[in-house]
């Protein structure tokens, strides 16, 4: 008969927090480049790198996996039960909005095109398609590449079982990540964004959220930092200002530096290191403009506020329209159309996840049971 750890997992709200502020910041950034929508060159820049919030969805899925996994048994139940509350925790969602764009875009079913990508879609497999990773639901790509992880992370949890271990194999991850991340900047790839949105790109902030998880689990670690908040705070900072400035200084010089920053994708990797630093920072004792009530109810609809946004902000470009006609200045239009954005998108995500999410968690709780009760 199997036994099964009886230890209580207790959300950690600051990274639900984070979670939040990821999903929120996705949105802005969407908001802006889907129409394109006039703002300051100052604003505009600064937006411009929101994108990188997805790849802190990612650091923080799979912290937030390992912490589960961790004191738990393993045997096939409980695999069984793992993949069963990962489906149900993502597909529900996610094929409700396969249903809505389906009128939403009119497509046809008697297409042998879209029912390939489709199927694609129903079995989360379309991440291995460079013509379709994108996905059918906008803003879909990064769910095709988090559900192929689900299967890896269970098998990462057993090998990497302490902070030098996660250190090592982040290490190794990236080196490989960015060797292989040749090919998919060449000739082959060119002009898909499959050459940046793919497994292979996004491996390493998975492994910083494992490296992440087991420093968090050391609490002679977790007393050193705890004593070293403005130094983390400082990191994040400073972290946050490279990642502009070797942006801008790759946008703006086409020479050997600005090359090898656009080749190393050096922006990218030092958003890790900010990642790294804020997290920790609000693991140790969180600063209360990133943890706060409307964050952390943004953190627990995150997944209904990423899916959904991408919809409101396309069914509401006549109302972009008439807010930049009514307000002179570009900024304040902007600003306008993000709150009324974020009412809608918030809104919505709250009712997705009280009827879909719930109800979907729900279920494979129920079917999880049963098959307790079978053994």
């Amino acid at each position: 008969m199997t036994t099964y750890s009886k230890i209580e997992i207790q959300r950690i709200e600051p990274l639900d927090s984070l979670r939040g502020i990821a999903a929120v910041l996705v949105m802005i950034y969407h908001l802006k480049f889907i129409f394109k929508l006039p703002i300051d060159s100052y604003s505009d820049f600064i937006i411009s790198r929101l994108g990188l919030s997805v790849e802190l969805f990612y650091v923080l899925s799979s912290f937030s996996i390992f912490y589960s996994l961790h004191g738990k048994e393993f045997s096939i139940q409980s695999m069984q039960s793992y993949f069963i509350r990962r489906f149900f925790r993502i597909a529900p969602l996610y094929y409700f909005l396969l249903i809505v764009f389906f009128f939403y875009n009119n497509q046809s079913l008697f297409s042998l095109q879209y029912l390939s990508n489709l199927f694609l879609n129903i079995t989360f497999s379309f991440a291995f398609s460079p013509l379709h990773h994108e996905g059918l639901v906008p803003a879909g790509w990064s769910i095709g590449i988090e559900f192929l992880i689900y299967f890896v992370l269970p098998i990462l949890f057993c090998l990497i079982r302490s902070v030098k271990s996660g250190i090592i194999s982040l290490v190794v991850i990236y080196l490989i990540s960015s060797i292989l991340a040749y090919e998919y900047g060449s000739e082959s790839y060119k002009g898909l964004s499959y050459s940046i949105k793919n497994l292979v790109v996004m491996l390493p902030f998975f492994f910083l959220g494992i490296m992440i998880f087991w420093i968090y689990m050391s609490s002679q670690i977790m007393n050193i930092l705890s004593k070293c908040r403005y130094l983390l705070f400082i990191s994040s900072l400073i972290g946050i200002a490279l990642v502009y400035f070797f942006f801008y200084y790759q946008s703006h010089n086409d020479n050997m530096y600005g090359n090898f920053i656009k080749y190393s994708k050096l922006y990218v990797y030092i958003a890790m290191f900010c990642f790294l630093t804020v997290i920790l920072l609000q693991l140790t004792k969180p600063i209360a403009l990133l943890h706060n009530k409307f964050f952390n109810y943004a953190g627990k609809w995150s997944y209904s506020i990423y899916l959904i946004h991408p919809l409101v902000i396309f069914s509401s470009k006549p109302i972009y329209d008439y807010i930049y006609l009514v307000f002179p200045l570009t900024s304040i239009s902007f600003c306008v159309c993000l709150l009324y954005t974020l009412i809608i998108v918030v809104g919505m995500s709250y009712i997705s996840f009280r009827f879909i999410e719930e109800t979907g968690i729900k279920k494979g709780k129920s079917i999880i049971e049963k098959f307790k009760l079978k053994k």
